[in-house]
């Protein structure tokens, strides 16, 4: 299981190691983290580039309201890229579930759910006991 984290917030991204750490997930093997939109973007681009599918992420928390290149963004590039059965699975994360961001979710298939900050021990958990089936 690999992980990125997307979030302009420092403190989200400790946060949330900290709950996957805490959940069994080796973080320092596993996890990947971005402050910078535009660097998670360039991050995949180059994979992409290099046809390293298999080194894309297997989930991805992803801020919404993150600056330069929002979630939705990242989303819609991840969407056009031809990652064949590598797609990630991505959790959006906010400070609230609002309707209308629940509403967009459903036009991306690569997204699985739109989540409230902050992600517990016990969604980390079932993502390994659903991973392992």
């Amino acid at each position: 299981m690999t992980f990125i984290l997307i979030d302009d917030s420092f403190s989200s991204n400790l946060y949330h190691k900290v709950m996957m750490e805490d959940a069994g997930i080796d973080i320092q093997n596993s996890v990947k983290e971005f402050i910078s939109s535009t660097e998670a973007k360039d991050y995949f681009q180059n994979l992409f580039d290099k046809s390293h599918f298999e080194k894309f992420p297997n989930y991805i928390l992803l801020d919404i309201n993150i600056p330069m290149l929002n979630g939705w963004e990242i989303v819609t590039y991840l969407e056009s890229l031809d990652l064949r059965e590598n797609e990630p699975k991505v959790y959006m994360v906010s400070n609230s579930r609002n309707p209308l961001d629940l509403e967009k979710a459903k036009a991306h298939n690569i997204v699985e759910d739109i989540l409230e900050k902050h992600v517990t021990q016990a969604f980390f958990e079932k993502l390994i006991f659903d991973h392992s089936k």
